[in-house]
Protein backbone atom coordinates (compact mmCIF):
# COMPACT_ATOMS: atom_id res chain seq x y z
CA UNK A 1 0.00 0.00 0.00
CA UNK A 2 2.05 2.77 -1.26
CA UNK A 3 0.67 6.19 -2.45
CA UNK A 4 3.37 7.46 -4.21
CA UNK A 5 4.06 4.26 -6.19
CA UNK A 6 0.14 4.50 -7.19
CA UNK A 7 0.92 8.31 -8.45
CA UNK A 8 3.54 7.33 -10.61
CA UNK A 9 1.35 4.75 -12.08
CA UNK A 10 -1.84 7.21 -12.37
CA UNK A 11 0.88 9.81 -13.81
CA UNK A 12 1.86 7.81 -16.24
CA UNK A 13 -1.19 6.50 -17.69
CA UNK A 14 -1.71 3.23 -16.96
CA UNK A 15 -5.02 1.57 -16.14
CA UNK A 16 -5.23 -0.44 -13.04
CA UNK A 17 -7.51 -1.99 -10.47
CA UNK A 18 -5.73 -2.38 -7.14
CA UNK A 19 -6.70 -4.96 -4.54
CA UNK A 20 -7.44 -2.73 -1.06
CA UNK A 21 -4.76 -4.80 0.82
CA UNK A 22 -4.95 -2.08 3.61
CA UNK A 23 -7.14 0.53 2.53
CA UNK A 24 -9.30 1.41 -0.37
CA UNK A 25 -7.26 3.57 -2.74
CA UNK A 26 -9.58 6.69 -3.73
CA UNK A 27 -7.96 7.32 -6.98
CA UNK A 28 -7.85 4.17 -9.05
CA UNK A 29 -9.92 1.44 -8.91
CA UNK A 30 -10.40 -1.52 -6.35
CA UNK A 31 -10.88 -5.02 -6.32
CA UNK A 32 -12.76 -4.77 -2.90
CA UNK A 33 -15.71 -7.17 -0.82
CA UNK A 34 -18.35 -7.01 0.27
CA UNK A 35 -17.55 -7.19 4.00
CA UNK A 36 -19.85 -5.88 5.73
CA UNK A 37 -22.58 -8.59 4.20
CA UNK A 38 -20.22 -11.51 5.40
CA UNK A 39 -19.73 -9.95 8.88
CA UNK A 40 -23.49 -10.17 9.05
CA UNK A 41 -23.90 -13.57 6.86
CA UNK A 42 -21.61 -14.71 9.79
CA UNK A 43 -23.68 -13.46 12.86
CA UNK A 44 -26.72 -14.67 11.57
CA UNK A 45 -25.31 -18.55 11.15
CA UNK A 46 -23.77 -18.30 14.28
CA UNK A 47 -26.96 -16.89 16.60
CA UNK A 48 -29.31 -19.14 14.81
CA UNK A 49 -27.34 -21.87 15.39
CA UNK A 50 -28.14 -21.30 19.04
CA UNK A 51 -25.14 -18.99 20.10
CA UNK A 52 -25.38 -15.91 23.01
CA UNK A 53 -21.96 -15.26 23.29
CA UNK A 54 -19.47 -14.12 20.24
CA UNK A 55 -16.21 -12.98 19.42
CA UNK A 56 -14.33 -11.88 16.94
CA UNK A 57 -10.82 -11.73 15.90
CA UNK A 58 -9.00 -9.89 13.82
CA UNK A 59 -7.31 -5.98 12.67
CA UNK A 60 -8.49 -2.96 13.71
CA UNK A 61 -7.03 -0.96 10.69
CA UNK A 62 -7.33 -2.94 7.88
CA UNK A 63 -10.31 -2.47 6.12
CA UNK A 64 -11.51 -6.08 4.90
CA UNK A 65 -11.20 -6.90 8.53
CA UNK A 66 -12.83 -3.82 10.00
CA UNK A 67 -15.85 -4.15 8.32
CA UNK A 68 -16.51 -7.67 8.72
CA UNK A 69 -16.26 -6.92 12.48
CA UNK A 70 -18.73 -4.01 12.16
CA UNK A 71 -21.16 -6.39 10.07
CA UNK A 72 -20.83 -8.67 12.55
CA UNK A 73 -21.12 -6.32 15.00
CA UNK A 74 -24.08 -5.01 13.95
CA UNK A 75 -25.95 -7.45 13.10
CA UNK A 76 -25.48 -8.72 17.04
CA UNK A 77 -25.87 -5.52 18.49
CA UNK A 78 -29.67 -5.35 17.61
CA UNK A 79 -30.55 -8.37 18.56
CA UNK A 80 -28.57 -7.14 22.38
CA UNK A 81 -25.09 -8.88 22.37
CA UNK A 82 -22.19 -7.74 23.02
CA UNK A 83 -19.75 -9.06 21.03
CA UNK A 84 -15.64 -9.91 22.64
CA UNK A 85 -12.75 -8.89 20.94
CA UNK A 86 -9.38 -9.85 20.17
CA UNK A 87 -7.74 -6.84 17.45
CA UNK A 88 -4.00 -6.54 16.43
CA UNK A 89 -3.61 -2.63 15.57
CA UNK A 90 -2.30 -3.65 12.09
CA UNK A 91 -0.95 -6.63 10.03
CA UNK A 92 2.99 -7.22 10.77
CA UNK A 93 4.58 -6.93 7.03
CA UNK A 94 7.38 -9.47 7.46
CA UNK A 95 5.77 -12.00 9.65
CA UNK A 96 2.65 -12.40 7.79
CA UNK A 97 0.89 -14.75 9.90
CA UNK A 98 2.72 -14.57 13.24
CA UNK A 99 0.83 -14.39 16.56
CA UNK A 100 1.57 -15.86 19.95
CA UNK A 101 -0.60 -18.90 20.78
CA UNK A 102 0.24 -18.65 24.61
CA UNK A 103 -1.70 -14.53 24.26
CA UNK A 104 -4.43 -15.90 22.24
CA UNK A 105 -4.88 -18.70 24.73
CA UNK A 106 -5.29 -16.99 27.63
CA UNK A 107 -8.33 -15.01 25.89
CA UNK A 108 -10.01 -17.67 24.47
CA UNK A 109 -9.89 -18.61 28.05
CA UNK A 110 -11.33 -15.80 29.49
CA UNK A 111 -14.22 -15.79 27.42
CA UNK A 112 -17.42 -17.01 28.58
CA UNK A 113 -18.62 -20.57 27.10
CA UNK A 114 -19.92 -21.53 24.96
CA UNK A 115 -18.81 -19.02 22.81
CA UNK A 116 -19.04 -18.51 18.39
CA UNK A 117 -15.77 -16.78 17.64
CA UNK A 118 -15.66 -15.08 13.71
CA UNK A 119 -12.20 -14.43 12.93
CA UNK A 120 -11.97 -12.27 10.23
CA UNK A 121 -9.98 -14.92 7.37
CA UNK A 122 -9.40 -18.19 7.35
CA UNK A 123 -6.00 -17.97 8.26
CA UNK A 124 -6.72 -16.21 11.61
CA UNK A 125 -9.14 -18.78 12.48
CA UNK A 126 -6.35 -21.18 12.07
CA UNK A 127 -5.39 -19.36 14.76
CA UNK A 128 -7.98 -19.76 16.88
CA UNK A 129 -7.99 -23.75 16.24
CA UNK A 130 -4.24 -23.88 17.37
CA UNK A 131 -4.62 -21.76 20.01
CA UNK A 132 -7.65 -23.89 21.55
CA UNK A 133 -5.79 -27.00 21.03
CA UNK A 134 -2.53 -25.10 23.14
CA UNK A 135 -5.53 -24.57 25.98
CA UNK A 136 -7.25 -27.58 25.54
CA UNK A 137 -10.65 -25.59 24.89
CA UNK A 138 -12.92 -28.19 23.35
CA UNK A 139 -14.07 -27.25 19.16
CA UNK A 140 -16.98 -26.36 18.55
CA UNK A 141 -18.65 -27.71 22.42
CA UNK A 142 -17.16 -25.18 24.00
CA UNK A 143 -15.96 -22.34 21.19
CA UNK A 144 -17.83 -22.40 17.47
CA UNK A 145 -14.93 -20.78 14.98
CA UNK A 146 -15.86 -19.32 11.65
CA UNK A 147 -13.23 -17.99 9.00
CA UNK A 148 -13.92 -16.46 5.81
CA UNK A 149 -12.73 -17.04 2.60
CA UNK A 150 -13.43 -20.63 2.24
CA UNK A 151 -9.42 -21.56 1.45
CA UNK A 152 -10.39 -24.91 0.82
CA UNK A 153 -6.93 -26.27 1.79
CA UNK A 154 -6.57 -24.11 4.69
CA UNK A 155 -9.88 -25.33 6.07
CA UNK A 156 -9.09 -28.95 5.51
CA UNK A 157 -5.45 -28.64 7.18
CA UNK A 158 -7.52 -27.03 9.88
CA UNK A 159 -8.03 -29.70 13.12
CA UNK A 160 -10.85 -29.55 13.45
CA UNK A 161 -11.57 -28.64 9.45
CA UNK A 162 -12.54 -25.36 9.67
CA UNK A 163 -16.70 -24.02 8.59
CA UNK A 164 -16.14 -20.57 6.10
CA UNK A 165 -17.99 -18.00 4.75
CA UNK A 166 -17.56 -18.76 0.50
CA UNK A 167 -17.14 -15.76 -1.41
CA UNK A 168 -18.16 -14.90 -5.15
CA UNK A 169 -14.26 -15.14 -6.17
CA UNK A 170 -14.74 -16.57 -9.86
CA UNK A 171 -17.14 -13.80 -10.90
CA UNK A 172 -15.62 -11.09 -9.64
CA UNK A 173 -12.23 -12.38 -11.63
CA UNK A 174 -14.48 -11.91 -14.85
CA UNK A 175 -15.59 -8.43 -13.75
CA UNK A 176 -12.09 -7.63 -13.26
CA UNK A 177 -11.60 -8.68 -16.83
CA UNK A 178 -14.54 -6.66 -17.74
CA UNK A 179 -13.42 -3.06 -16.05
CA UNK A 180 -10.10 -3.82 -16.96
CA UNK A 181 -11.00 -3.86 -21.06
CA UNK A 182 -13.09 -1.07 -20.19
CA UNK A 183 -10.43 0.97 -19.12
CA UNK A 184 -8.36 0.35 -21.42
CA UNK A 185 -10.62 0.91 -24.55
CA UNK A 186 -11.88 4.19 -23.29
CA UNK A 187 -8.49 5.24 -21.83
CA UNK A 188 -10.16 5.54 -17.54
CA UNK A 189 -8.08 4.55 -15.32
CA UNK A 190 -10.80 5.31 -12.26
CA UNK A 191 -14.23 3.38 -13.83
CA UNK A 192 -15.14 1.94 -10.04
CA UNK A 193 -14.97 -1.09 -7.76
CA UNK A 194 -15.04 -4.81 -8.12
CA UNK A 195 -17.05 -6.10 -5.50
CA UNK A 196 -16.27 -9.39 -4.40
CA UNK A 197 -19.98 -10.70 -2.63
CA UNK A 198 -20.20 -13.49 -0.03
CA UNK A 199 -21.96 -16.60 -1.10
CA UNK A 200 -22.63 -19.01 1.51
CA UNK A 201 -21.18 -20.65 4.69
CA UNK A 202 -19.63 -23.94 4.11
CA UNK A 203 -20.29 -26.12 7.09
CA UNK A 204 -17.19 -28.18 8.89
CA UNK A 205 -16.37 -29.96 12.05
CA UNK A 206 -15.50 -26.33 13.73
CA UNK A 207 -19.05 -24.99 13.64
CA UNK A 208 -20.96 -28.18 13.61
CA UNK A 209 -23.23 -27.80 16.62
CA UNK A 210 -26.40 -26.62 18.00
CA UNK A 211 -26.67 -25.01 21.48
CA UNK A 212 -29.68 -25.19 23.30
CA UNK A 213 -29.93 -22.57 26.09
Amino acid sequence: YNTSDVQKIIDAGIPVIAEDFKERFSNISNISGGYLEAGQMGAEYLYKKGFRNFAFYGFKNIVWSRERAEGFDDYLSKLGHTVHYFEHEEMPSRELWHYKPSILSQWLNSLPKPIAVMACDDERAVHITESCKHAKIQIPEEIAVLGVDNDELTCSLSDPPLSSIALNVEQGGYEAARLMDHMIMNSQQNAGNIIVSPTRIITRQSTDISVTT
